[in-house]
């Protein structure tokens, strides 16, 4: 949707406020799209004719009824990532250090510091440095979204991410590929009248 259209600083501070600190270009595209994610055995998905993705764990959390007890919808409660993240590497079996490349739910750019500092790849605080520091660069030790994602890809929900995990982890992520993928992390988020909830999978070569 936005390859070729770059985005100066300027061009972000110069759009109005939706939410204050959050301006229209915090915020997500809105397009049309569709994906599908087929799941199957690994017996018989490697039978056909695309390389097939494994599901390596998965990990979810609901805050229900959280609304009810004072939770606030921007804040920590917003994108606390346990018991996600720890059902979801105690599934998988691997450490953050195993993974090679990140999607993480980005419908607001806050989503994304939100989780850089939640999972543990930078510390509390840190995720702009973190990020200026060019870490979530596809060649960089910890690529993060990849292809853009929800503010430069497509807004597909979670798809987007999904999507683009299974492109790398085949290798068809194009231009920003990363070496050698192996494995990914993609994550989701999302809000609904009974509360918070907060979902990842790790997905791996078969």
């Amino acid at each position: 949707m936005m390859y070729g259209r770059p985005m100066t600083v300027e061009d972000h501070q110069e759009s109005g406020f939706v939410v204050d600190p959050l301006r229209k270009y915090d915020c997500c595209l809105v397009s049309d799209g569709g994906a599908a994610v087929i799941v199957s055995t690994l017996e018989r998905a490697k039978d056909l004719a695309a390389e097939p993705i494994e599901i390596l764990g998965i990990g979810a959390g609901h805050s229900s009824g959280a609304r009810y007890f004072g939770a606030q919808d921007l804040g920590d409660a917003d994108i606390a990532v346990e018991p996600a993240r720890s059902r979801l590497f105690a599934t998988a079996g691997v450490g953050l250090d195993d993974i090679d490349v990140f999607q993480f739910y980005d419908a607001f750019t806050i989503l994304v510091s939100q989780q850089l500092e939640a999972y543990g790849l930078c510390g509390r605080g840190e995720a702009a440095d973190f990020i200026r520091a060019g870490n979530f660069r596809y060649d960089s030790a910890r690529p993060c979204n990849t292809s853009g994602t929800e503010h430069s890809w497509s807004y597909l929900q979670g798809f987007t991410h999904l999507s683009e995990a299974v492109r790398q982890l085949r290798g068809k992520g194009g231009a920003t590929q990363v070496s050698d993928a192996r494995t990914a992390l993609v994550t989701g988020a999302g809000s609904t009248d009974a509360g918070i909830s907060h979902a990842a999978t790790i997905l791996t070569k078969a």
